[in-house]
């Protein structure tokens, strides 16, 4: 198995991850993901950073984005090699991730200086504040990092971060987020009897880009201010799929300093980058991947990831968890799903009609037979 190819995706068809969509935005009607464009111009790229205490999936989520992103562009033909030996569209990750096609700790630093070859990626950046902090805005990488995020649409790349202290990272990148994600990670699941390990992601639009919420917000938003919700189901597939025990090394040490960390997390034989090619990159990856061997054979023994990528609503986690403790006490079964909805819209403001509530069933799962007025809920 090449370590840098994932798995085959189950359909051909298979659905992209959508950061966000549902309703109609004001700008557009939906995020164009790297590739998914018929006319030049046409993609739009987006910068996200992904925030959460330690242990609440901000990796994990990231990771598992990323793979979607993997498998679309297979499912589109769009990691076919190019004459100069590397992928049309690839996977970059400054920490270890097995699918990855670059995982390097000093993808950073390659990134800022605007390589012939940095273009058609999805960049995956953990723990950015060490990169780009703001007591260190005057310093050269912050000012390249900027500039690069400023011109992706050029170079067809998407940019997706974590941090656990979003205030910490450089004014002038956060200028540059589109949406902002507030990560939560269930153990015992969203309230659906199958999913375990889910991650729930809160989605700002941070400039009101598809919402027209064009006024200033506080940084970092307000919880409780999102704008819409979406979880990633079963995300334990991923626990052997990347690293991220490795200490990153921030950029305004000294270089003496910043290689012997390096060297201590990812091995002794890291060379440096100055003006290595795609290759060199690539085949170091290969070499000091992350557990190679154990990873390849998790993913080779994974199910397809193919979540439910239904966006859901305020109270999600709520009121699913709500009907199902229902369901259950009667017998799997509702006889007048009507019955459920003055509980339901004081759970969930966005339930105001019976449709909403039977469109929120039929995304948990539940069997919802309808007859005439009358409609049943029940579990599978």
């Amino acid at each position: 198995m090449n370590p840098v190819t994932s798995a085959t995706p189950r359909r051909s068809h298979l659905a992209l991850p959508r950061y966000y969509y549902g309703g109609k935005p004001v700008a557009s009607s939906r995020i164009t993901m790297a590739g998914d464009f018929r006319t030049p111009g046409q993609f739009r790229p987006i910068v996200t950073i992904r925030w959460g205490r330690r242990g609440k999936g901000k990796t994990l989520s990231m990771t598992a984005a990323g793979y979607h992103f993997k498998l679309g562009y297979k499912a589109r033909g769009l990691d076919r090699m190019t004459k100069e030996g590397t992928r049309l569209f690839r996977i970059f990750a400054n920490y270890q991730v097995s699918y990855a096609d670059v995982s390097h700790p000093q993808i950073v630093e390659r990134l800022i200086e605007f390589p012939k070859d940095a273009r058609n990626l999805h960049v995956m950046l953990d723990e950015i504040a060490v990169y780009f902090h703001r007591r260190r805005w005057m310093r050269s990488e912050n000012l390249d990092m900027e500039a690069f995020i400023t011109q992706i649409r050029k170079r067809n790349v998407e940019v997706d971060m974590a941090t656990q202290f979003p205030q910490r990272v450089d004014s002038d990148i956060q200028d540059q987020i589109d949406l902002f994600i507030d990560c939560d990670l269930e153990d015992d699941g969203c309230g659906h009897p199958d999913h375990r390990y889910c991650v729930m992601q809160r989605i700002h639009d941070w400039w009101g880009q598809w919402t027209g919420k064009t006024w200033r917000k506080p940084w970092p938003p307000n919880v409780w201010e999102y704008d819409r919700m979406m979880w990633f189901h079963n995300c334990d597939q991923f626990f052997q799929a990347y690293r991220d025990e490795a200490v990153h090394a921030a950029l305004w040490l000294d270089d003496e300093v910043r290689d012997d960390m390096i060297r201590q997390e990812w091995g002794d034989d890291v060379p440096d980058l100055d003006g290595p090619s795609v290759d060199d990159m690539k085949a170091l990856a290969d070499k000091h991947g992350p557990r190679r061997k154990e990873a390849e054979a998790e993913i080779a023994g994974w199910q397809q990831y193919d979540p439910d990528m239904a966006v859901g609503k305020p109270g999600e986690d709520q009121l699913g968890d709500f009907i199902y403790r229902l369901l259950r006490k009667s017998k799997q079964e509702v006889e007048n799903i009507n019955s459920l909805m003055t509980e339901a819209k004081r759970i969930d403001p966005n339930i105001q009609t019976r449709k909403d509530l039977i469109w929120f069933c039929k995304g948990h799962g539940w069997v919802v037979d309808i007859d005439g007025h009358q409609a049943t809920v029940r579990l599978k």
